[in-house]
């Protein structure tokens, strides 16, 4: 069975055979607040994937970081274009030059200029930049403090 969304706030279930043979169309009218459970799928538009959510990436090191924890992060995907947005506290061995790893929520393979952003270090004036690495985004900045610190990191990348 599909259900159609038919952009006015109604939902129709075309071509749904009943146990007699008939073909029955069921039209619901959805005004107000309301639940949908189960999987819905979104038919393909000029926009392509329209969806988003929230997970928690895998941090790993790509140099001076000793403690990653990472954080509910929000991504946004619309056709093939994603943008991700978080928090990681992070402790690292020294201060300076930092290269924290992010896993994506969107598998990609990532080549140049495909994957942007930008990271600061929280209640410090560190700005830092997100680039790729193949398959994860890569956070470079220079951390402040060897003491844990929170990163907050937005990048765009294309999946491809």
């Amino acid at each position: 069975m599909s259900i159609l969304l038919d952009g006015t706030g109604g939902v129709t279930t075309p071509g749904v055979v009943n146990t007699a043979g008939e073909t029955i169309a069921t039209t619901l009218s959805v005004t107000g607040a309301s639940t949908l459970t189960g999987g819905i799928t979104v038919p393909t538009t000029s926009l392509g994937n329209v969806c988003g959510g929230t997970y928690t990436p895998t941090l790993t090191d790509g140099g001076n970081t000793s403690v990653r924890t990472s954080r509910l992060t929000n991504w946004f995907r619309v056709g093939n274009v994603v943008t991700v947005s978080g928090v990681a506290s992070i402790t690292t061995t020294a201060t300076g030059a930092t290269d924290l790893r992010i896993s994506l929520p969107v598998a990609s393979t990532l080549t140049s200029y495909q994957l942007n952003g930008m990271t600061q270090a929280a209640g410090y004036n560190t700005v830092g930049f997100v680039t790729q690495a193949t398959t994860v985004a890569r956070a470079l900045y220079n951390s402040p403090a060897t003491t844990s610190v929170d990163i907050i990191f937005e990048f765009t990348y294309l999946v491809v």
